[in-house]
């Protein structure tokens, strides 16, 4: 599955963290907000691909992992939410990392200290349903923790061999009204809202995680219509 702060990271949000290349400043999300204030560049070449594969492009599903159980066989009744948020651990931002070499932070959690077997990178979080508006958003469960079961290290193969597939909005949409039409029209109202899909993902959830908006090393942040501001 696929999670992200941002799709142009911390260019414009949070207010003050431009400079910082640290992948624990902000929580994740497998959603991300088609925003006004994206960088027509990344807008006119990234984001117009995506969108002419599927107008809900930045939200992208999570069902794959519930379509089939523990041991191969297809699940007879999956259940999968609408949103999941992972929450990073305190005290990983410190890990230091290098602006350019995009691995460096996370080659450099073992000398820190904090990426040994056993520890905790992300809390995992679900929203089960879509909110009625995006500054109306439910509280988000806890239901996991994704924690690391050796250090991090570059492979040939994880660099060249090892893609993933996203599992795209309609997609995730048909799967769900196969199960349960009324939370797919639930989700669709949502989403078919613009405002709505300006603002879904992980900057929304953020301020109604334990601990509230607590990024950024210190201080609390709080959600304004289009960003996070210090």
């Amino acid at each position: 599955m696929q999670f992200i702060w941002q799709l142009d990271g911390y260019a414009v949000m949070p207010s003050g963290a431009q400079s910082t290349c640290s992948y624990f400043d902000a929580p994740l999300s497998n959603h991300n907000p088609l925003r006004d204030d994206i960088a027509m560049p990344l807008k006119d070449t990234f984001v117009k691909k995506f969108q002419a594969i599927d107008p809900g492009s930045m939200l992208v599903g999570v069902s794959q992992m519930a379509l089939i159980n523990q041991n191969g066989t297809s699940a007879k009744a999956p259940r999968f939410p609408f949103v999941l948020v992972l929450k990073p651990a305190p005290g990983l931002n410190k890990a230091p990392c290098t602006f350019d070499q995009p691995l460096s932070q996370l080659l450099n959690l073992e000398a820190a200290g904090l990426g040994v077997p056993g520890k905790t990178l992300y809390e995992v979080y679900a929203v089960k349903d879509a909110p009625t508006t995006w500054q109306e958003t439910a509280s988000p469960e806890h239901i996991g923790s994704l924690v690391l079961d050796s250090p991090f290290t570059t492979s040939w193969f994880g660099d060249h061999q090892l893609f993933f597939r996203h599992t795209f909005w309609q997609a995730e949409l048909a799967t769900l009204k196969a199960l349960d039409s009324a939370r797919a029209a639930n989700w669709s109202t949502y989403v078919d809202d613009p405002s709505n899909y300006k603002h879904e993902g992980a900057n929304i959830y953020w301020p109604r995680l334990p601990g509230g908006c607590l990024g950024l090393g210190s201080e609390p942040m709080l959600q304004s219509d289009i960003a996070i501001y210090a």
